[in-house]
């Protein structure tokens, strides 16, 4: 399980990077500057398992190493850039949008118990597709107020 969920206040002025990789060059941009680090992508996906009443959901990672990502924030917090925010976006070109099978209580529950003691909140980033047939093209009613409502419990 993660630690404890921790929030970070929002610099006043913002100099933001994306990392996809957990590697020195995302440390050598923080050490530049950069203080708010968003990284690349994961989802949340309800499972056709339940735990009783609650269904059971997975973390899809991506090619993102969290452990790496962790020791990373450590790493940094010692040197002194404890004021750097790391998110954790969803969505992406091609990527998944919130899956609307699971309530807002239960897809931000499982982030809050899964990713919340790694990053200091969420990036949406829901976008379209290249395939014109895909439904990541559309975006609902349903997806929107789901962002919507998983915001106001962050």
């Amino acid at each position: 399980a993660a630690a404890a969920y921790t929030s970070r206040p929002l610099p006043e002025k913002l100099l933001i990077g994306y990392a996809t990789d957990c590697n020195e060059k995302v440390a050598r941009a923080v050490r530049s500057g950069v203080n708010v680090v968003i990284w690349s992508f994961v989802d949340i996906r309800k499972t056709n398992e339940q735990q009783g009443d609650t269904p059971i959901a997975m973390l899809t990672t991506g090619s993102l190493d969290l452990v790496c990502i962790q020791k990373l924030i450590q790493q940094l917090d010692s040197e002194g850039y404890d004021d750097t925010l790391h998110l954790v976006a969803f969505g992406g070109w091609n990527g998944p949008h919130i899956d609307t099978r699971l309530t807002a209580h239960e897809w931000y529950t499982f982030w809050k118990d899964n990713l919340g003691g790694l990053f200091h909140g969420i990036d949406w980033d829901p976008e379209g597709h290249d395939d014109q047939n895909q439904s990541t093209n559309l975006f609902s009613v349903a997806c929107l107020d789901m962002m919507g409502k998983v915001s106001q419990l962050a």
